[in-house]
């Protein structure tokens, strides 16, 4: 398979990527770095590792050393021997890939987790170089689906270097990085979105697609918020599991912490557990999640309230979402025309800036009130939407006070018009008589 061809060639040749940086260094801008071009040339002016694979006929040999300048570890000042041990310093290559000298015969693919375990594991070495950095990655990834299965014998799941590269590995939060929010879902995507390779799983490949178009994917690849959930967000990374049903719902909790509450403490919490319905899921989907909006409590429409209640199913489901539909559409649009009304005025010049500030706390009111639906408890939807209609109406009151003000502002200025017209009017006519012959 191509993976486990890089996967020989990033373990067969490690001098490549030093010497790639050590060529381009000159020729393209620093990058940030732990360390200056002068003490790159100096790590690996004397590395035999270098001098025999950037000048290999082979040009697999050659191509792990397209971006590796960039590798978070030629950054940090660890060279090719840090990794694959031999000596870097001896042209003999029996005695470079000595391995009484240290050297590592290319790993499997099934021990890669291990071989970049031996460092990212190890509490002592990481402290040198990245204090900050979790070492518990590779304990993660056996308990994740992943290293379950690859445990089992199967080497087709993801490895460490599928999802981080093997000798361009860079930081997280370099808009490069395979790992990076915005590039997580095509690298995720690039198994599980190929139906060839997932044959004989019993899994779906059209989550990416699902994604993108998600109101999450939208905000993360369309606009570039890199708050938005990514892959790793709802499944975990290293540790990566699909939720089940017993825990959906936190796993959206971690950012819709107001929504998790409210549920939790809803009727459909029980049932959802009794019934082993996947609670968030149910009303949203998972990949698919579509922006929500007032219209999915619609009973009149395509509710999707009416997927489990009907009205004669003799539960209260039904009129509870009608009622909550009901003040949440009449807040939402009074609200909309308030503001459009005072925009209005406020354009032509009349001070409004009270009234605007009423209408901002309804709107705080509107988003408090949608949030609370997921207690599906009409009186505690309707405490918020009645305390923003209260304020509706003072800013209805307000723009009509100040369209009235506006009205009388404006006769004012017709009438004075007019008065300085006939003046104008009737000194010019004055002037032409004196001026006119006896």
């Amino acid at each position: 398979m191509e993976r486990d061809r890089h996967t020989r060639i990033a373990a067969f040749l490690p001098g490549a990527m030093a010497w790639a940086l050590l060529l381009i260094a000159s020729a393209a801008p620093a990058p940030a770095s732990d360390m200056d071009a002068a003490r790159v040339q100096d790590l690996l002016k004397n590395n035999s590792c270098v001098n025999c694979h950037v000048n290999h006929e082979d040009d697999e040999a050659r191509a792990p050393t397209q971006n590796i300048h960039m590798d978070v570890h030629i950054r940090k000042g660890l060279a090719c021997h840090d990794c694959h041990g031999g000596d870097p310093g001896s042209d003999d290559e029996d005695v470079a890939m000595d391995p009484d000298r240290g050297w590592l015969s290319p790993p499997e693919r099934s021990e890669i987790p291990e071989f970049c375990g031996r460092c990212h594991s190890d509490p002592e070495y990481m402290r040198v170089w990245n204090p900050g950095m979790p070492v518990d990655q590779v304990e993660k990834y056996w308990t994740s689906r992943h290293g379950q299965k690859l445990r089992m014998g199967d080497e087709t799941v993801a490895i460490c270097t599928d999802c981080h590269d093997v000798h361009n590995i860079r930081p997280s939060d370099d808009r490069k990085s395979t790992v990076h929010p915005i590039n997580l879902p095509e690298t995720c995507g690039a198994c599980h979105a190929d139906p060839k390779y997932m044959a004989g799983t019993g899994l779906p490949t059209n989550q990416l697609r699902l994604f993108r178009e998600s109101v999450h994917g939208r905000a993360l690849l369309e606009k570039g918020e890199i708050g938005s959930p990514s892959c790793n967000d709802c499944h975990g990374n290293h540790g990566a599991v699909p939720p089940d049903v017993s825990s959906l719902s936190r796993v959206c909790g971690l950012c819709h912490v107001q929504n998790l509450e409210y549920f939790l403490g809803s009727v459909h919490a029980d049932a959802y557990a009794e019934e082993e319905i996947p609670e968030c899921e149910a009303c949203h989907g998972n990949h698919d999640i579509a922006k929500p909006d007032d219209t999915m409590l619609d009973v009149d429409g395509e509710s999707i309230c009416l997927d489990c209640h009907d009205e004669d199913d003799g539960t209260s489901g039904v009129e509870t979402a009608a009622a909550m539909f009901a003040t949440l559409t009449e807040l939402a649009e009074r609200h909309d025309l308030a503001e459009a009304s005072l925009r209005e005025v406020e354009i032509k010049g009349m001070p409004v800036t009270d009234a605007l500030f009423d209408l901002s706390g309804a709107r705080q009111h509107l988003i408090k009130a949608r949030t609370r639906v997921h207690s599906f408890d009409e009186d505690e939807v309707l405490e918020d939407t009645r305390a923003g209609l209260e304020l509706v109406e003072s800013a209805e009151v307000a723009g009509a006070s100040a369209r009235e003000r506006l009205r009388f502002r404006r006769n004012g200025l017709a009438l004075s018009t007019l008065i300085l017209t006939v003046l104008v009017i009737g000194l010019a006519l004055k002037i032409r008589q004196i001026e006119a012959p006896q």
